[in-house]
């Protein structure tokens, strides 16, 4: 039942009082809304059906009837509502938490009072209202969870995710990984056509792939150039499916970075025609014996061996055949031996009859190859051409020199094990990657290494020593290496057992990779990646915490005063109101006005600097800095810039510098307890030519800082310095404040140059480099 029916009762028309009671019981028996009234004490006197469903209420009055605090959770907001209807204000649909009689069960709800009055106009009770919006507001709630979650999902996906209107090819939505990828922000992104993101010598045919996945002729495209913003390109596989968003038809597009997988393949490529063209050169082939799928394949040199074309049926029983009938027990016996485990490498001199009946000497070497449960997968073999003249015998001493060339000038050491587990030879590379002296390493044994404490003892490290104990092989185990001389560095090492022809134990012969760069770089990765999280989140909270101290100030500054404004707005239209009455209002509202301009205009200065547009970065610095002396009139504050030369400064590095100037102010005033503080500002102009005829290039200024790189660029740059006297300090505090990653984060948006010095008890100085070319014109997007 609306308000206006019980306020407006004795304007209904006349009727019986038996019917007028019956149909008003009908309608309130009837409402799916709660309506209860109270009386003067706020005591309930009435409560509907539905009322009395949602309280938890007995049928008809009961004697001991509940009062309207007690309706509420917390009782205050009953008394403010109450206090606001005496006031004549009325709250519509504002949702309060109410409770069920007899149980902690709560509802929320939207109240909606009016006011019983007597004929006289005196206020007799009130009627509230009550809608229960529980059920939608743990809908709504669920709703949000859900659309969280699904954005979480998204954004956390490492393939990039485009929606494409088919129609106009405008991008529709893009994630953070599809950001990423084209190094392009999404509102970028939002604004670009699907052509814009792939190099233009390849727009035509992709966009006929595109057109055939709208089509929905195809849904999946391999190896598609994507162009980054930088200009770079990156190949990608897409996947497409057609989708309805917001009622309009889209396409889907999954893209996935593949360009390492290009590259692997191009390099597998380019090394197997490498290896066909060295086993041309030097007349060796190898056979490939599955014993698993039982097949029997043999390379194209083989063939070219044998004098036989390639591609005809390869079998081991073909190859059998090309040896003499006299050699032929000796060769399956040297096999059979290495089949039944008891050797796994074999070698062996015999000959082969071409396929013009001309004997070839060969010499043959293989291997038996094991999985880790001892069985063995396949046998291969090589197969050497020795009955080359002697250029043929040079030209494989040659090859054989560029593959101990190879090893020599690679980027991986080489080295063996004897029986006894100790070092019986390692290349002379290692020397120059290792510092090693591979002649002085020799008979030292791993035993050596941890007792000098030159390896930390890590699990890889007991994995590395129970592997060589069980003649097991390993790869790429990782081991810290701390010499005694030099950096700690990180050692990959890969591993093999030997045995002879008996099965027994020769050593170990393996390949080693320095890896401490790439174990730092991911650490530091590692680091930057959490200290970017750590950031994010903290902006994330410092500005929504902005924005409700913002929503608390209008709430409680502008709303007062416009509710005071109303009330002597309604002084004036009242028809008895005198003339001085109506002065003092206007008065009072004049009052109000200029003190709500004035906070209007602190709430805009504290949101946008206004002095950075009206004055300019130095005096609007200047300003700053003196509002801030006169706040802190114990410390001396310098500040020293030129009068000219900031001119047309980029508006987004203003404000930059700005917000830094403000920020150290900020941690000065609340930790350094400094005596002085020093601020210097200096735009540096760009070095001249030499192609122009310069022969010298000015000399920076004395108020520059002395530590920063001065890079020879067109724009020349600009240094500021912010200095304290105060406590400083420690190194490991530099990276905790959110202040200081703010500052850093700003310099790094305009390729800048950040530095932190301070010592405890010798203050503390931030140190600021940016160049002016790096920065985008005014006209155009923040970096």
């Amino acid at each position: 039942m609306p308000a206006e029916l019980s306020r407006n009762r004795k304007a209904t028309p006349a009727c019986p009082d038996s019917d007028c009671r019956s149909t008003l019981v009908r309608r309130l028996t009837r409402m799916h809304q709660a309506l209860v009234q109270f009386d003067h004490r706020q005591r309930m006197i009435y409560a509907n059906p539905a009322a009395r469903r949602l309280f938890g209420l007995p049928d008809g009055n009961a004697p001991c009837t509940p009062a309207f605090a007690d309706l509420f959770e917390d009782p205050g907001q009953a008394e403010e509502l109450v206090g606001k209807l005496h006031q004549l204000t009325y709250l519509h649909h504002e949702p309060f938490r109410l409770r069920r009689a007899g149980s902690r069960e709560t509802v929320i709800a939207l109240i909606d009072l009016a006011g019983l009055y007597d004929a006289d106009g005196r206020l007799t009770g009130f009627e509230a209202y009550i809608t229960d919006i529980t059920a939608q507001r743990a809908a709504e709630d669920r709703l949000r969870a859900s659309e969280r979650r699904l954005r979480t999902i998204v954004d956390a996906a490492t393939d990039g995710l485009l929606v494409v209107d088919p129609d106009s090819r405008q991008l529709v939505f893009a994630n953070e990984a599809m950001s990423r990828m084209l190094g392009r922000p999404r509102e970028e992104l939002l604004t670009r056509d699907i052509a814009d993101l792939h190099p233009p010598r390849d727009r035509n045919w992709v966009l006929d792939a595109f057109r055939d996945h709208a089509a929905g002729l195809t849904h999946f495209s391999t190896e598609i150039p994507v162009l980054r913003r930088d200009g770079t390109v990156f190949v990608a596989d897409i996947s497409s499916s057609r989708i309805t968003l917001e009622g309009q038809t889209c396409l889907l597009g999954v893209f996935r970075d593949v360009t390492e997988r290009v590259k692997a393949r191009n390099a597998e490529r380019r090394t197997g025609s490498v290896l066909k063209a060295a086993q041309r050169i030097a007349h060796l082939g190898y056979w490939v014996w599955d014993r698993r799928m039982r097949g029997f394949r043999w390379s194209e040199e083989l063939w070219h061996l044998l004098g036989d074309p390639p591609g005809e049926t390869a079998s081991y029983r073909a190859l059998l055949r090309r040896v003499p009938r006299e050699e032929r027990a000796r060769l399956v016996n040297t096999l059979r031996v290495a089949l039944d485990g008891f050797a796994r490498e074999f070698e062996f001199r015999h000959h082969l009859t071409a396929r013009d009946g001309s004997l070839r000497v060969v010499h043959s070497r293989g291997e038996v190859l094991m999985d880790r449960h001892g069985q063995i997968t396949e046998v291969l073999g090589t197969v050497l051409d020795i009955t080359a003249s002697d250029a043929d015998r040079a030209r494989l001493e040659a090859s054989e020199a560029r593959l101990r060339e190879f090893t020599d000038i690679a980027a991986d050491w080489l080295w063996e094990l004897g029986p006894d587990l100790r070092l019986i030879y390692l290349s002379p590379n290692a020397r120059e990657l290792l510092g090693v002296d591979p002649f002085a390493a020799i008979g030292t044994s791993c035993e050596d290494c941890h007792r000098s404490h030159d390896v930390v003892d890590t699990p890889e490290w007991r994995e590395f020593l129970a592997a060589l104990e069980n003649h097991r092989p390993f790869h790429e185990l990782t081991i810290h290496w701390r010499p005694d001389a030099g950096r700690p560095r990180y050692l990959s090492l890969t591993g093999r057992p030997r045995h002879d022809a008996e099965g027994r134990f020769l050593g170990y012969r393996g390949v080693g990779r320095d890896i401490t760069d790439q174990q730092v770089t991911q650490r530091q990765l590692h680091r930057v990646l959490e200290e970017n999280r750590w950031l994010a989140r903290n902006v994330i909270a410092a500005r929504e915490q902005e924005r409700k101290r913002l929503a608390r100030e209008l709430h409680d500054e502008l709303g007062q005063l416009l509710t005071a404004m109303r009330f002597h707005a309604q002084c004036i239209l009242a028809p008895d109101t005198d003339t001085d009455t109506v002065a003092a209002a206007v008065d009072d509202i004049m009052d109000l006005t200029a003190r709500a301009q004035c906070w209007a205009r602190a709430v805009t200065r504290r949101l946008h600097p206004l002095e950075l547009d009206q004055l300019g970065l130095v005096d609007a610095l200047r300003q700053e800095i003196g509002d801030w002396g006169r706040r802190h009139p114990l410390v001396r504050c310098a500040f020293s810039a030129p009068e000219a030369g900031f001119e047309g400064l980029d508006e987004h590095l203003a404000l930059d510098l700005y917000r830094i100037v403000q920020e150290s102010l900020t941690n000065i005033a609340r930790y350094a307890r400094a005596g002085e503080v020093r601020i210097c500002l200096v735009r540096e102009p760009p070095e001249p030519n030499p192609a122009e005829g310069a022969f010298g290039a000015k000399e920076p200024a004395t108020d520059a800082p002395g530590h920063a790189q001065v890079c020879a660029r067109s724009g020349g740059r600009v240094h500021l310095m912010v200095r304290d006297d105060g406590a400083g300090i420690q190194p490991t505090e530099v990276r905790m404040g959110l202040g200081v990653l703010g500052m850093r984060e700003r310099v790094a948006s305009h390729g800048g140059m950040f530095e932190l010095c301070s010592r405890p008890g010798h203050g503390l100085s931030i140190l600021v480099s940016v160049p002016l070319d790096a920065v985008p014109p005014a006209t155009g997007g923040r970096r």
